[in-house]
């Protein structure tokens, strides 16, 4: 049991770090386009663990991130384009396999409760990226105001305390497909938030909607595909 709770936290935590270090060497907009594929590292890391292939699935995936891609990619890329790519990917596929890894190992043990070890992945989590950050961060440039602060606690407590607790609760109620799927329908819900919560409504282009529409159709196109069959195999 134990064994397989640290390979989730160093999967998870090591994608952490890796994208930031393609953040690091590639422009944010094409790097973050290029993490989006890890949706489709979901299933085929879900596959070969099975020893299946599971083509509804996938095609689900390929729908996401063509979903994503649609909205966010805008140009071609620049700097040091393949370092960042391949970062990515590598982040991508430890995120990927720590979701499904996850997903396994609570199917494996149903009478544990998520909450029950959840504090333990939360504890990796943090000694992963602590011993990174002392590693590779600039302490000597460190000045954190009041405000960013907030915005640590925040992403600490809410986004990556509570929101990877139900994502992961989430990840063990549903098949691979969805799960895939919904990784990126983060993209038109983060568009939509900007927008409407935001207040950046007045700053959007034309272009924007259509790709907002566009993009978001295909997410929700991949999700109800994948929500048409529990399991299929060819």
């Amino acid at each position: 049991m134990l064994e397989s709770l640290l390979l989730w936290v160093y999967s998870v935590w090591s994608d952490v770090c890796l994208l930031y270090e393609g953040l690091s060497v590639s422009p944010f907009s094409p790097c973050c386009a290029l993490f989006y594929t890890y949706t489709l590292y979901v299933v085929l890391i879900n596959d070969i663990r099975k020893g299946q292939f599971s083509r509804r699935y996938l095609i689900a995936a390929l729908l996401s991130v063509c979903g994503a891609a649609v909205i966010k990619v805008q140009g071609l890329p620049s700097g040091d384009f393949w370092l960042g790519f391949t970062l990515m990917q590598i982040a991508g596929i430890a995120f990927a396999f720590g979701q499904i890894a996850y997903r396994d190992w609570k199917g494996s043990h149903p009478s544990v409760p998520d909450s029950a070890i959840f504090a333990l992945l939360t504890f990796g989590g943090t000694v992963c990226a602590g011993v990174f950050s002392l590693a590779f961060a600039d302490r000597t440039a460190l000045d954190i105001s009041i405000a960013q602060w907030r915005s640590i606690l925040y992403l600490g407590l809410v986004a990556s305390g509570l929101g990877f607790f139900l994502w992961n609760k989430g990840a063990t109620l549903t098949n691979p497909g969805i799960l895939a799927a919904f990784n990126n329908a983060v993209v038109p819900l983060a568009m939509l938030f900007s927008l409407f919560i935001f207040g950046e409504i007045d700053q959007v282009t034309k272009e924007q909607v259509i790709r907002l529409l566009a993009g978001g159709l295909l997410v929700i196109t991949a999700v109800t595909f994948a929500t048409q069959s529990n399991k299929c195999t060819s």
